[in-house]
This record gives structure tokens, C-alpha cells and sequence, in this order.
């Protein structure tokens, strides 16, 4: 009998009540891997100044995805910490279920960090697309929180050789490996534009 992997997927970046349309990509990719392995989702999403959702965990099946949304009540504190924070929370909530995890594959590298915390020994991978690296948006907290981050990783893999490039301008250095975005030509168009200057 063949026993399917168990994989958690780490994202800030996942449709949900708070946000309907963030991170459909993200959904689909947990869809489209469901079929080979065992996927839970542990999502994190910092609510809005104005949101009317409330703090706290939801958890949820779509089709054979298991997904548990962390909602984290908007703050004084950086973004990025909030994120963390909730992260911890979710782990915590991780243990107490005593969930099988034989891989983690993390999205965007602040969601790495609780796993210098918990789950130390376990495989973890990242795959970057944040497009703070080549727009130099890194502030000097988020670049050792990358460092950090992505030491820990045994494999990180931007979508984009130019996005690569990019982290390691930034001085982020580790086992690269560029898996691109796919992209339907039928859809996605080149279009020549000029732009004035």
C-alpha cells in the first residue's frame, strides 16, 4: 500500500473570509499536490484596521485540503512580527493535534521562522515570490529576518533567475533552485507599450 506524504503548506497568501481573492494561486497549487500527498494548510492573515472578522482559528476542509486560517488582530507591532506571532499560535495548535508532517513547504520567508522554534528537525523548503528583494524594500529587520530564515531551509526556490539575482544582491545566500511561475501564453499576451519618461 502506498502511504501518501504529509506535507504542511505555510502561507500568508490563501482565499479566505477576510480576503476572498488573496492568494487563489496558492489554493490551487494545494489542490493540484492533494491528489499525490496529504495536505494541510496553515494560513496566516494579519485582519484589517477596519475588518469586522474576528481574531482567531478557523479550520476547514475543501474537497481532500485540510486548512487552518489564523486570523491576527491588526496591531502596533511590524507586520512581519504579527505574522510570526500567529505562526507560533498555529504551531502550538499543530502540536496539540499531534499532526504528521514529513515536509514543510513554506511561502514567503517570515513564515520560516517559527520553525527555528518547533518542528526543528523536520525538511523545510521555501519558495519566494515576494517582489521586496528587486524593488530593495528590505528594511534591516526583514533582511536578517531572510537571513535567518533561509539558513534554516534546506532548499529555497524564487520563481524568477532575476528574483535569485536579486536575494542574493540583498545578501541572502543558500541552496537556490528557480522553479519559474507557470504562465498561459493563451492568456498572459505580450503587448508592446511605450512609456514616456
Amino acid at each position: 500500500m502506498n502511504i501518501k506524504k504529509k506535507i504542511l503548506l505555510v502561507t500568508i497568501a490563501y482565499p479566505s473570509r477576510e480576503s476572498h481573492s488573496n492568494g487563489t494561486f496558492t489554493k490551487e497549487l494545494a489542490q493540484c499536490l492533494s491528489s499525490k500527498y496529504n495536505i494541510t494548510v496553515l494560513h496566516c492573515e494579519r485582519l484589517s484596521k477596519d475588518s469586522k472578522n474576528e481574531p482567531g482559528i478557523i479550520i476547514e476542509k475543501e474537497q481532500s485540503v485540510r486548512i487552518i486560517h489564523l486570523f491576527v488582530k491588526h496591531s502596533f507591532i511590524p507586520w512581519t512580527l504579527d505574522i510570526i506571532i500567529g505562526f507560533l499560535k498555529g504551531l502550538n495548535h499543530i502540536q496539540k493535534e499531534k499532526l504528521e508532517i514529513d515536509l514543510i513547504h513554506c511561502n514567503f520567508f517570515p513564515s520560516v521562522i517559527p520553525f527555528l522554534f518547533k518542528f526543528r528537525k523536520k525538511l523545510v523548503i521555501l519558495t519566494e515570490h515576494w517582489s521586496g528583494f528587486p524593488l530593495k524594500q528590505l528594511t534591516k529587520t526583514n533582511k536578517l529576518i531572510a537571513k535567518i530564515a533561509i539558513n534554516h531551509c534546506k532548499v529555497i526556490c524564487p520563481v524568477s533567475l532575476f528574483l535569485m539575482k536579486s536575494m542574493q544582491k540583498s545578501g541572502i545566500s543558500g541552496n537556490f533552485k528557480v522553479i519559474p511561475n507557470p504562465i498561459d501564453m493563451k492568456i498572459m499576451v505580450k503587448k508592446i507599450r511605450t512609456v514616456k519618461m
